[in-house]
């Protein structure tokens, strides 16, 4: 035995072989977690786009960021009956979460928590239609502009 761990122009391929078969399986195994479990699981988690319009059932007393641009509506996620309206502008994003801070401290909104940094959220309920649960996002993408996000789903059955 001590002579093989000597020469190394045995063990040396002996273990780099080892190694790379330990790699292509660890790749496979991990792809066929990725393919099998973690992808079907992600798909009921992952918000489904379903146009660029604010859908029939957002609130409509939402206050609207003065020249901001529909991008598009969202359903599902975390929670199934949630739904969503996605907004960009070209206004800074501090400017927005601000302009959001103020307006939803008047009625009928009711702010829970309010975080500006790093990236704008502020949550809040409706007080005329208390189970219903709602976020603001405000960030800034890629492109430079600014995104707004407004979530909103029922915390139960009779919420809708």
């Amino acid at each position: 035995m001590a002579r093989f761990y000597r020469d190394r122009r045995v063990w040396v391929p002996a273990l780099a072989a080892w190694l790379v078969a330990g790699v292509a399986l660890s790749a496979w195994v991990g792809n066929l977690t990725y393919q099998r479990l973690l992808l079907p699981a992600a798909r009921g988690v992952v918000p489904v786009q379903t146009g660029a319009s604010i859908p029939p059932d957002m609130p409509s007393d939402f206050p609207l960021y003065p020249g901001a641009r529909v991008v598009g509506s969202l359903r599902g996620g975390g929670a199934p009956r949630a739904r969503g309206v996605e907004w960009v502008t070209a206004d800074a994003p501090n400017h927005v979460y601000d302009f959001y801070r103020a307006a939803l401290k008047q009625s009928p909104w009711r702010v829970l928590a309010a975080v500006p940094y790093p990236i704008g959220t502020i949550s809040f309920t409706h007080e005329r239609s208390p189970v219903l649960s709602c976020s603001l996002t405000v960030g800034k993408a890629k492109s430079g502009k600014t995104v707004i996000v407004f979530q909103y789903a029922p915390l139960s059955a009779a919420g809708g």
